[in-house]
């Protein structure tokens, strides 16, 4: 009996430590990490039975009116020499400003999950990012959150995504001009 009533007591003592509410995240957000770089092209879009393949894609995100809700627009885009090329295969004089070209043709519309990778761009130019959560960023895009960055402010620049089973996983916020 006595082995008994240590042995409740002890799990007594222990679920009372706990709330249940911890986490075991020990992600730190804001914390600085390398722009994304981009190489020759994003993934094509294709699009089976409305759903997109897994791949990497050029993304924008926009908020659903009066939601937390987000979604994002998938694309290919082009980059560098990959870019200029098929910009003269196409015939298009100026189809790569800013040395991209964003071939919406062919685009789909997906969620994030909300234990997404997220980074999002310093305004002030290339080169600087910081890790944040897929919450973070919903209040950034509502206006509702604060950042301790200096002169940080929500810009919507474009993202390089990555998406599987039809959400992005990872978005990585690129700086453009």
């Amino acid at each position: 009996m006595f082995r008994r009533v240590i042995a409740v007591t002890i799990l007594v003592v222990i679920a009372g430590c706990s709330t249940g509410t911890e986490s075991t995240d020990t992600h730190t957000l804001w914390h600085k990490v390398p722009a994304p770089v981009v190489t020759d092209e994003t993934d094509e879009v294709i699009v089976t039975n409305s759903r997109i393949a897994d791949g990497t894609y050029w993304t924008w995100a926009e908020r659903l009116l009066g939601t937390e809700t987000i979604v994002f627009h998938v694309a290919m885009a082009r980059f560098g020499a990959t870019c200029e090329a098929w910009a003269k295969e196409n015939r298009m004089q100026e189809g790569c400003m800013d040395d991209y070209a964003v071939d919406q043709f062919q685009t789909a519309l997906v969620g994030i999950s909300d234990a997404a990778r997220v980074t999002v761009a310093f305004q002030d130019g290339p080169g600087t990012s910081y890790e944040i959560n897929t919450s973070l960023l919903k209040m950034l895009m509502a206006g509702t959150a604060t950042s301790p960055i200096s002169k940080y402010h929500w810009v919507p620049f474009p993202f390089v995504s990555r998406i599987k089973n039809n959400t992005v996983v990872e978005a990585q916020q690129m700086w453009v001009p």
